[in-house]
């Protein structure tokens, strides 16, 4: 009996462990996180030359770890014990003040970035008669000191855009990050998302008007529509207890008909994504290859604007529309034809290339720009 009672709960805990493991193995692989708003690791294909090259090791240690049984509720229960503890930090994100999340983003791939603007450089270069423009959107933590934990100590954003835009040679630098600073304490980002809200996007959108030289348009409240209890992506990574949800705004514009890769949807918005975890890939149908719309509805100033984007441009897009007769919109995460020669048939007075910094500090698809 003393024997028993000595390893009961040696042997408890192993059979949890069998159990758990055996449960693991048979449960289906999920593809998509909508907690996370991210497609997840599938099981990597074993190869000799993906063992020499290392990438299998890599590939698989990230399925374990999106795979894993009961991920989400780890990551929920993670997030409260630290917290109780007075942890400000979690899986990357830090608490700050007001119920707001940010990157902790003590680096990014400077070498990738550097490689990133010298092919955005040239493709303004040889585009340059098609009235080129680069904006880069700042993180929320670059734009909100005064809502920082003391001693972040997170990447200078402001300072490498004001690098990358003082080398830029052909074409306008969109200087947005003055703008968001005078308005830090309005409601310009998310409190639980990467993103930027409608009224930041709004302010950005004012710049680039005014650096082409076109008046920008107002948009009536009588106009919006909100939905509140948006929890987003960094929600998802840390799972704060005390987070308060953020509320998406979005505004009709009448007569703009749409194509996402060449099929015809119902205006700018997905409305179908409210009820859905990620409630900012309503704009503009989230992240598409190819994304066209038509201003029939009058008030366009007769051009067309080519934007080459990510996510961060989808909701600046709703306000451009009503200023030009054709918008033409890229990501090249997605986008598998030749930049070339949709220029050449679309045939744009204008070029935006809109990213935020981050992502394009990590992102490997830039290199479709070249010629």
């Amino acid at each position: 009996m003393k024997f028993y009672k000595k390893y009961v709960v040696t042997v408890f805990f192993a059979l949890f462990i069998v159990l758990f493991s055996i449960t693991d193995m048979i449960t289906s692989d999920k593809v998509f996180s909508e907690l996370e708003n991210r497609y997840l690791q599938q099981k990597p294909v074993l190869s000799i030359s993906a063992l020499i090259g290392n990438n299998y090791t890599m590939k698989f240690e990230e399925y374990i770890n999106d795979q894993f049984l009961l991920r989400d509720s780890w990551i929920t229960l993670k997030s409260r014990a630290e917290y109780a503890f007075g942890k400000l930090e979690n899986n990357g994100v830090v608490y700050g003040a007001d119920g707001y999340l940010f990157a902790r983003e003590k680096s990014v791939d400077e070498k990738r970035l550097a490689q990133n603007v010298t092919v955005i450089y040239d493709f303004m270069a040889r585009f340059k008669e098609l009235d080129p423009a680069l904006m880069l959107v700042p993180s929320s933590y670059a734009m909100m000191p005064d809502k920082l934990p003391r001693g972040l100590n997170n990447f200078d954003q402001i300072g490498a855009i004001d690098g990358i835009y003082r080398r830029i040679t052909s074409g306008k630098a969109i200087q947005i990050a003055d703008a968001l600073l005078q308005k830090q304490n309005q409601y310009i980002y998310y409190r639980t998302d990467h993103h930027w809200t409608s009224q930041g996007a709004y302010i950005a959108y004012q710049q680039y008007m005014n650096a082409i030289g076109y008046p920008a348009a107002d948009f009536s409240s009588e106009l919006s529509h909100r939905w509140d209890n948006f929890y987003g992506t960094y929600y998802a990574k840390a799972k704060r207890v005390d987070a308060k949800p953020d509320t998406v705004v979005w505004y009709d514009v009448p007569g703009i008909s749409v194509t996402v890769d060449g099929k015809p949807v119902d205006g700018l918005y997905d409305l179908s994504q409210i009820e859905k975890k990620d409630k900012y890939g309503m704009f503009l149908y989230g992240n598409n290859g190819l994304t066209v719309t038509q201003n029939s509805g009058g008030g366009g100033n007769g051009e067309t604007l080519l934007i080459v984007k990510d996510s961060y441009a989808n909701c600046i897009i709703p306000y451009l529309v009503a200023d030009f007769d054709k918008i033409v919109v890229v990501d090249l995460r997605y986008f598998t034809e030749s930049m070339d020669n949709l220029i050449s048939e679309s045939a744009p007075d204008h070029i935006l290339v809109l990213y935020g910094l981050s992502g394009l500090s990590s992102d490997t698809h830039i290199g479709k720009l070249a010629g």
